[in-house]
């Protein structure tokens, strides 16, 4: 019976999850095997057949390996060396076995040897067993011929297995063949006794001695043996000596649980017997029985000698519950607890017991608050309240410390009624009340005594500190009456004084009269006041200055405004009706006023005296002479009058002759008026004003009416420009004045004034005017070149038709420069064609040419993979043409339509030169326009992409690209055909591609066909070109003679497109005899047929270079 309690339960619950954790870890760092490499003869390739994986360690690693390098891997194999001679380490050893703690397996037979046999399949069953148990490391170790036919001999290599006295004795028993399996497991899953049988050696040796803790797992059967056991007797009735042993996880005798215990049986199906075999903790009766014996390690290890401060052991399965006296725990096994009891595994050692911290481990009991500290000793605690706190459960009322013993409870810290416990110090008398705090209480007075002299009516004490008691507060020494110099006496009363003032004042009670006590002292005129406790005293204040007029006492206000300290009117002032506390300001101008005179403005009231103001233009006289000259000559428009002084009126004032106009003689009159005088300048001046000289001088007004004394400015010349303007015209340079009432106004550049001579191209820049003639304002100048606001084009005429209209504007079908081009000459605009193509954005039109628009970039780029229909006259290129790209491949004449870059459909017009390059392709067609040719010029100064050149070249014909002459008619038969289609004008060409020439038309007689021709008197190719003969059949034809014939006959006829022309010429009227001439690297192609015959590429060996005007065709 397992025998458990509370704290067995609880330590095999933490050891289950402990056990878990450490299973979880090593899985996750398990690999596969390590393989010993000394006996790794072909077991990587069964483990490698298994899908699993190995590392192998030679006999030189081997010393260095640790337990954690072991730890690696789920089992160490030591396989068959398939030799007699023993490779098994006998160092390190340690290491090894520390590390294995999973199920292990040694055999007595060479089975890789035999795995044809058998074997392997007895190597996969014992590799898959050992590397079973997760989170453990296995063994698996064969002996192979190690001891074959040796006497009875301890393995070394095993030693460290040996237990209960048992170690591994291998004997010798020749090649024995009879293999019986004597248990299950495993290791031994799917073999047979017919599968280890029969090998030719199927038993090299077998174990005469072997630990207990091993299960014989296959014998060989019948075999005698030697040593401590002999040959054994099985649960089947078999008898043989084991040579195939395990141990670990899933392994039991073949008979187990019959009930009947025999070898290799320990029990059978009795109390702690698992799979046969005593279960950890327990151990097998002799003689052998059902049942084990449950080891009592209590008995057996106990407390280890460390008997002190240990209260019991009691004994588990595989354990022993030790526990310690209370105050003590097992202090070596604890896991950051306190518990007084520990559960030890097998033989673990015990630690012994120690004291526990007291204050640690029961502390506060969950009462801290107030608490200072914890002072643990032995097996007791004491704890201490912060001051002012009192330990419960303490002896006496304010103790702040309490003994506790182990784990009684504490109760917490109360705070101490220092009210009761220390109160008045037995003086209660005109005490208020006690208020407690923390160490601390706060003992108050009833109102007009003091606690703290002079006069805090309450005081804090300290913990047991003594009371003084409640006195009586001075008031009258304490508050007083602030010094009032009007104070007679001041007595003291409890929490109050009476103050009495001195004769001839009253005693306020309060600053604010209206409060009813205050209305009493006023109105009775009362000398004295009773003030309360800390009170402020209002003072003492004059019966005259009461805020009561007393006409008794001839007082006319008292207290009030512009009232004396007699209670008398100041001067300027009167009583009011009725009495009042204050005094009114006398009108004196209401009083006295001003003898009603009409030129009286204003009459102001002040203290005492009037101010009397005239109006302007005239000003105040006095009645005293003196005075009245003196405000004459200051022209003073008021004076001031006291008390009843009589006014003497208002005088006018002639400000013409006072004023004057600074004897300016440009004037020509001054006027008087009422305060003002108006002053006119003479014929062409206006009147300056320092307040006005903006609209004098913008209106040109001559005359100005100054007010008063205001100063004249004088007489100003008129701005003509400035006054009459020209109708604010933003196309106006400039205006001067040329004269009195004359001004000249000139247009900007490409402006003329708008008469009718402007409307005929006859207008004039400037236009003189007199007076104020309205300017007419100023028109573009169209014709002149230059394109300004109105205008959208200007090329220097007033031609129609030519792009830019007789009124400067675009006509239909053109396009003009920018503002960059100066207005002048217009293009043709670009053909749908060229827009679909992608050229809008790519040209510009400058002076009726067009050009790149990228700056200072002269090339103008036809690369474009779709054919181009539009290049004619109206089409002005200036600029690098070119036609086709150099990273296109070379153009394939055999299909025309294909690559036919550009189609000339009209007389183009290049101002440059042209390059078609490899990939590109230029076509005349003659069908689609007779006119079909293109004349190269030297290049235009086009702005920036001006003064570009090629070295005299205006063609070139690059390798891979071609030109080509389709739909050609010769129908004359006396004077050349059409032609020629390329007009160099002033350069030569590079021909270095291929030429395509097709006619639908042959001549009947001699005729020549003009190709490319130059203006000027120099040869027609810029370098040496080759001519070349070639001969080829024409399909469908007869034709087998094809030669290069060269010939002056046509030279006249050359003069008619130039000085030096390229021909194709024909002498033969026979359809099948052609002669062709190449050109450098290019080939001249031709196709033949009486209507349009299909085109056929041709080309041959060079021949000798030759220098000529023209070529026979």
């Amino acid at each position: 019976g397992l025998v458990c309690d509370a704290a067995s339960r609880h330590m095999q619950s933490s050891t289950l999850l402990s056990l878990v954790l450490a299973l979880f870890l090593s899985t996750t760092l398990a690999q596969d095997f390590l393989v010993y490499a000394p006996t790794n003869n072909g077991l990587g390739t069964i483990i490698s057949g298994m899908g699993m994986s190995f590392t192998t360690v030679t006999a030189a690693e081997w010393p260095t390996l640790t337990v954690a390098n072991f730890k690696k891997y789920k089992a160490i194999v030591f396989g068959d060396a398939r030799s007699g001679t023993n490779p098994l380490p006998l160092t390190n050893l340690d290491n090894l076995y520390t590390a294995i703690t999973g199920n292990i397996l040694v055999t007595g037979t060479d089975e890789v040897n035999h795995k044809s046999s058998g074997g392997q399949n007895l190597v996969v069953s014992g590799l898959k067993f050992v590397a079973s148990t997760t989170g453990n490391v296995g063994l698996y170790v064969s002996l192979s011929q190690y001891y074959h036919n040796k006497a009875p001999t301890y393995v070394s290599f095993l030693g460290p297995l040996a237990s209960g006295g048992k170690k591994f004795q291998a004997t010798g028993v020749g090649c024995y063949n009879d293999g019986h399996i004597v248990a299950t497991s495993p290791a031994i899953a799917g073999l047979t006794d017919k599968l280890l049988s029969g090998w030719g050696c199927s038993v090299h040796e077998a174990f005469s001695e072997y630990p207990p803790e091993f299960i014989p797992l296959v014998i060989a059967k019948n075999a005698v043996g030697t040593g401590s056991i002999g040959s054994l007797s099985f649960t089947d009735g078999t008898k043989g000596i084991p040579y195939i042993l395990v141990r670990g996880e899933s392994v039991s005798p073949i008979n187990c649980g019959d009930g009947v215990v025999s070898n290799p049986e320990e029990c059978d199906g009795g109390t702690g017997c698992e799979k046969c075999r005593c279960a950890t903790g327990y151990s097998a009766k002799s003689p052998a029985a059902r049942d084990c014996t449950l080891i009592d390690y209590c008995a057996k290890v106990g407390y280890n000698g460390k008997t002190e401060n240990a209260k019991s052991c009691v004994p588990l399965v595989n354990a022993r519950n030790i526990t310690c006296n209370a105050g003590y725990y097992p202090a070596a096994h604890a896991a950051g607890g306190n518990q007084a009891w520990v559960v030890l595994t097998g033989t673990t050692e015990f630690g012994g017991c120690s004291l526990l911290n007291m204050c640690t481990t029961y502390g506060f009991s969950g009462k801290a608050d107030n608490t200072d500290r914890c002072v643990a000793s032995g097996t007791t605690r004491t704890i201490y309240c912060k001051a002012g706190y009192r330990a419960q459960g303490s002896v006496g009322s304010t103790s702040d410390n309490v003994v506790l013993t182990l784990d009684a409870p504490f109760l917490g810290c109360t705070l101490i009624d220092n009210c009761a416990v220390y109160g008045y110090s037995g003086k209660t008398e005109n005490t208020r009340g006690c208020v407690n705090a923390v160490n601390s209480r706060t003992v108050s007075c009833l109102a007009g005594y003091y606690a703290v002299a002079p006069s805090t009516g309450s005081v804090v004490l300290t913990g047991s500190a003594a009371f003084s008691g409640c006195k009586q507060i001075d008031n009258c020494a304490v508050y007083g009456y602030g010094a009032d110099p009007n104070v007679a006496s001041c007595k003291n009363l409890v929490n109050a004084r009476t103050i009495t003032c001195k004769a001839g004042y009253w005693a306020q009670a309060s600053t604010e009269f209206e409060t009813t006590t205050n209305a009493t002292q006023y109105a009775k005129n009362l000398a004295s006041v009773d003030v309360s406790g800390a009170e402020k005293f209002v003072g003492c204040s004059p019966i005259c200055g009461n805020l009561r007029v007393d006409a008794s006492n001839s007082e006319e206000c008292d207290g009030g405004e512009k009232c004396g300290a007699t209670c008398k009117c100041t001067t300027g002032y009167e009583s009011t009706v009725p009495l009042s506390k204050s005094c009114a300001l006398v009108d004196n101008c209401v009083k006295y006023g001003w003898n009603k005179d009409t030129g009286v403005q204003k009459c102001v009231n002040d203290v005492n005296q009037r101010t009397i103001t005239c109006q302007p233009g005239y000003y105040a006289k006095s009645s005293d002479p003196k005075i009245d000259a003196t405000q004459l000559a200051g022209l003073k428009t008021s004076i001031t009058l006291t008390g009843n002084a009589v006014f003497a009126g208002c005088g006018a004032v002639d400000h013409c002759s006072i004023y004057g106009w600074n004897k300016d003689k440009a004037v020509t009159g001054c006027v008087n008026g009422v305060n003002t005088r108006t002053i006119t300048c003479g014929f062409g001046y206006y009147a300056q004003s320092a307040d006005t000289n903006g609209t004098q001088f913008l209106k040109g007004i001559p005359t100005i009416t100054l007010t008063g004394g205001a100063p004249f400015m004088g007489c100003g010349q008129i701005d003509s420009c400035l006054l009459y303007g020209y109708s604010a015209d933003g196309n106006v340079h400039a205006c001067m004045n040329t004269g009195i009432g004359e001004r000249m106004i000139a247009c900007s550049s490409g402006f003329v004034v708008a008469t009718p001579e402007a409307a005929a191209g006859k207008g004039s820049s400037s236009i003189t005017l007199s007076g104020s003639q309205t300017f007419p304002g100023c028109v573009p100048n169209c014709g002149d070149g230059k394109v300004v606001d109105g205008e959208a084009c200007d090329d220097g005429n007033l031609d129609n038709d030519d792009g830019c209209s007789s009124e400067c504007q675009i006509e239909e079908g053109f396009t003009c420069g920018d503002e960059t081009n100066h207005g002048f000459l217009c293009c043709a605009s670009l053909d749908q064609s060229l827009i679909d193509y992608g050229m809008k954005d790519a040209l510009k039109c400058w002076n009726s040419y067009w050009i790149s628009s990228v700056p200072g970039n002269n090339r103008i780029n036809f690369d474009n993979d779709e054919l181009l229909f539009t290049m004619n006259s109206d089409l002005k290129l200036c600029g690098n043409i070119i036609i086709g790209s150099y990273k296109k491949t070379q153009a394939h004449l055999s299909d025309p339509e294909r690559h036919r870059t550009v189609m000339v459909d009209g007389p183009a017009v290049v101002y440059g030169y042209v390059t078609v390059q490899g990939g590109g392709s230029l076509w005349f067609d003659p069908e689609v326009s007779k006119n079909s040719s293109l004349t190269v010029y030297p290049p235009c100064q086009a702005g920036d992409n001006a003064n570009f050149t090629n070295n005299g070249i205006q063609f070139t014909l690059s390798t891979g690209a071609g030109i080509g002459f389709s739909n050609a008619s010769w129908t004359l038969e006396d004077e050349l055909a059409a032609g020629p289609f390329v007009k160099l004008m002033g350069g030569c060409a590079v021909l270095d591609g291929d030429v395509w020439f097709q006619a639908n038309e042959i001549p009947t007689k001699t005729n020549a066909f003009a190709l490319i021709t130059t203006a000027e008197p120099t040869d027609l190719f810029c370098i040496d070109e080759s001519l070349q003969d070639v001969s080829y059949d024409l399909p469908g034809s007869a034709c087998t003679n094809l030669e290069l014939s060269v010939s002056n006959e046509q030279v006249e006829n050359a003069a008619k497109f130039g000085t030096v022309t390229l021909y194709g010429v024909t002498n033969y009227k026979d359809l099948c005899d052609w002669h062709i001439g190449l050109i450098s690297t290019g080939v001249f192609v031709a196709a033949a047929g009486a209507a349009g015959a299909a085109a056929v590429a041709m080309g041959g060996a060079p021949a000798a270079a030759n220098s000529v005007n023209y070529v026979t065709l």
